[in-house]
C-alpha cells in the first residue's frame, strides 16, 4: 500500500496474505503536514498485488477553530465612565465573551492583563461550548490619573487568535 499525500498515513505497508485470509490496516492523518490551515483535502491510498491495484480515496475535512469574541466588539473602556467604585477597587463587569463559528469543539480561552497597576481577571479562564457566553469581570485598584489615560491592556486568548481590550481611566 502506498499514500498519494505527505499527511496521509497507512500501516502497515505490506504483507502477505493466504487464499481467502484478511488483514486490517491503519489509516491516519498527520496534522502536521497539513499545512495549509482549515479546509477539505482529499488523498488516495492505493493497494498493489501484482498487476492489479485498487485506490481508496480519503476525504479529510479540517475545522477552523472557534475565536473568542467580545460583546458588541468592545476594544477599550474607561473605569471613570463606565465601572463602579466600592471600597478601594475599580469594578467592571463590562466583557461579555462568547465564540464565533459554528465549529464543534469547545473553546479554552485565557485572559491575562498588561499593566503597570495590579489588575484582577475574574475568571481569568474557562471553556465555552457553542452558544455560551462568559461574564468576565475586570478590577483594578483606585489611582490617580486623567481621563483616557491608558491603564493597560487585557487580552483575551484561545488556540486561534487573541482580542485586546484597552483599560484608560
Amino acid at each position: 500500500a502506498s499514500t498519494g499525500g505527505t499527511w496521509l498515513v497507512v500501516s502497515p505497508t505490506g504483507g502477505n496474505l493466504n487464499k481467502g485470509a484478511t488483514q486490517n490496516i491503519l489509516v491516519s492523518t498527520t496534522l502536521a503536514k497539513v499545512q495549509s490551515g482549515p479546509g477539505t483535502y482529499q488523498g488516495q491510498i492505493t493497494f498493489t498485488n501484482g498487476p492489479a491495484h485498487a485506490i481508496v480515496t480519503v476525504i479529510f475535512s479540517v475545522q477552523a477553530a472557534p475565536l473568542p469574541q467580545l460583546n458588541s466588539n468592545i476594544t477599550s473602556f474607561g473605569i471613570q465612565q463606565q465601572c463602579t467604585f466600592q471600597q478601594t477597587m475599580w469594578r467592571c463587569p463590562l466583557i461579555t465573551l462568547s465564540r464565533s463559528g459554528t465549529t464543534i469543539g469547545n473553546l479554552a480561552w485565557t485572559a491575562t492583563g498588561n499593566s503597570s497597576i495590579k489588575i484582577i481577571i475574574n475568571p481569568a479562564s474557562g471553556t465555552l461550548q457553542n452558544g455560551q457566553t462568559a461574564a468576565v469581570e475586570i478590577d483594578t485598584q483606585r489611582v490617580a490619573c486623567d481621563t483616557a489615560a491608558i491603564l493597560g491592556t487585557i487580552t483575551f486568548t484561545g488556540p486561534a487568535n487573541s482580542v485586546t481590550v484597552t483599560m484608560s481611566c
